[in-house]
């Protein structure tokens, strides 16, 4: 087989393992399901509202953050499960740290689309658009 097909399956691949760690996430991860559907709500309410381009992408960039950290999460909580059995300290710490991180990015994102979708719902309440 010529080599440059060997890469391309490689590729091919590595994109499968990828969307199994995807799946796996959304499968067992109830979190993720609920960010997921928080995501969904943001994107309905910006093609509501018709939000500017740098709007979209400030969402879309905020959120994707969200849903990646929370899939970071989900593989060092794996890890960490993999390496002990007992319950450590330091495990508990790796394991509250990578959550507190999942945390801020949902903080960030929710300031982010209250900025964003504020001043529209206050607009949409008082009978305009």
């Amino acid at each position: 087989m010529p080599r440059y097909i060997k890469k391309n399956i490689s590729l091919i691949k590595s994109i499968r393992f990828a969307l199994e760690g995807i799946g796996h996430a959304f499968y067992a991860q109830r979190n993720i399901k609920i960010q997921s559907i928080a995501f969904i709500c943001v994107i309905f309410l910006s093609i509501f509202f018709k939000i500017s381009t740098i709007e979209w992408a400030i969402l879309l960039s905020v959120s994707g953050l969200v849903i990646c950290l929370e899939m970071i999460n989900t593989a060092l909580e794996l890890v960490v499960d993999l390496s002990t059995k007992e319950k450590k300290m330091r495990a508990k710490l790796c394991k509250d740290t990578a959550a507190g991180a999942v945390l801020l990015a949902s903080l960030l994102a929710s300031v982010c689309g209250g900025l964003i979708f504020y001043e529209r719902f206050a607009n949409l309440i008082s009978g305009g658009l």
